[in-house]
């Protein structure tokens, strides 16, 4: 088949719809399929190029940040992807279109399926589904003026995927009519002998979090719950870049932990991996998330996770079995795990073996992608039984 990927995010633009887009591509290239990406430019980026057997064509994006979009760049980049889909979709042959995101990526999909009848799925990714995130007036706002559109869209789809059944009950609360399945996240598992030179008898137990440094992500919880932790020895490395990044390290001063806590910005993947072997423990206090990928990649490094019950995190996490989940916006509960793992460590690592085994059972990108393939397979033979129909 020949795929078609839109996604206003792919790497190094973006976060864990980014990055899932580019394992995903690659899979299907390696299994013999044709893949094309419609994305973001942003910087430097080449406008066209050829990444590992992956065709991908950049667009004009009025971003905020490299991992920051806003409504301004995703408008923008509608406006100019849409021209440069009706180029590709004239003169390559197409046989079905992935879009990342129902908003604001699925809008292309009224020129590629209402005008071009090329067939598609849509992949809800959270922040595109109403009453995600219901402390952000904003999007609650957005999503109002919108549904009728985010309706179309999911409905004319030829399936409709969520990336965590915590994002399927709450698209067909908006939707019921409308089937939605879920396609989890996948994870590469850390190199081996990268994991076999980690150091475990050091005295301070060594946290880590990735994340974008916004609000929703909960990272002042982190910190207060750090400042709380007077009679455990803890460092906490914070890996990303965010709009509260400056806010973020003025509440570390003010709480008297910065010298307990690195603020290091944005990593690529190999150094994330890095991170990742540097630490004994990794902790997201989010306030809501579908799935958040950098848990698999902890897990993944056979890393205990400490992180908040909330979206699909509990699919990933096993409490008591491969980490320790809390209740959102709750310092003193994430103060509490900290100390649990601080105080036993052959606990911290019984967790993250747990997790690790965890991830090769159910989140390789080998199985997820198969996954996509047939729901590419099952919408091509749709469009082929109609055609057959109307003759």
């Amino acid at each position: 088949m020949r795929v078609l990927i839109a996604n206003y995010e792919f790497p190094p633009v973006g976060g864990g719809a980014s990055k899932v887009s580019y394992e995903l591509a690659k899979k299907l290239v390696e299994k013999g399929h044709d893949v094309v990406v419609l994305t973001s430019q942003f910087g430097d980026l080449a406008r066209f190029e050829e990444r590992d057997g992956i065709i991908i064509h950049r667009v004009w994006s009025w971003r905020k940040g490299i991992h920051d979009s806003g409504l301004r760049g995703a408008f923008t980049y509608l406006m100019s992807a849409l021209p440069v889909m009706r180029r590709i979709l004239k003169t390559e042959p197409i046989d079905v279109v992935h879009y990342f995101f129902g908003l604001p990526t699925g809008l292309l999909s009224l020129y590629s399926h209402g005008i071009a009848e090329i067939p598609y799925i849509v992949s809800l990714r959270g922040s595109d589904v109403p009453l995600y995130d219901r402390d952000s007036s904003k999007l609650m706002l957005l999503h109002r003026a919108t549904k009728s559109l985010s309706h179309r869209i999911w409905r004319s789809a030829s399936r409709v995927f969520a990336v965590s059944d915590g994002l399927r009950q709450l698209a067909e609360e908006s939707f019921p009519e409308v089937s939605v399945e879920v396609i989890h996240n996948g994870v590469d598992i850390i190199d081996p002998r990268l994991l076999s030179v980690r150091a475990h008898d050091v005295s301070s137990l060594r946290l880590v979090c990735v994340s974008r440094l916004i609000p929703r992500k909960g990272i002042a919880d982190l910190l207060q719950a750090i400042a709380g932790l007077t009679n455990v020895e803890c460092e906490l490395t914070v890996a990303g870049e965010g709009p509260i990044d400056t806010e973020l390290k003025g509440l570390a001063a003010k709480l008297g932990i910065s010298d307990r806590v690195k603020f290091v910005g944005y990593k690529s993947p190999e150094e994330l991996n890095q991170c990742y072997v540097d630490a004994d423990a990794f902790v997201l206090p989010t306030r809501s998330d579908a799935f958040a990928n950098v848990i698999l990649e902890a897990m993944a490094a056979a890393l205990p996770v400490i992180a908040t019950d909330v979206g699909g995190v509990a699919e990933a996490v096993v409490d008591g079995e491969t980490g320790i989940l809390v209740e959102p916006k709750q310092p003193d509960q994430l103060a509490s795990a900290i100390q649990v793992l601080a105080n036993d460590r052959s606990l911290a690592k019984r967790y993250g073996r747990a997790g690790q085994e965890r991830v090769l059972r159910h989140f390789t990108w080998t199985s997820i992608s198969d996954r996509y393939i047939e729901a590419y397979s099952d919408a091509c033979e749709t469009v082929v039984e109609r055609v057959f129909d109307a003759t």
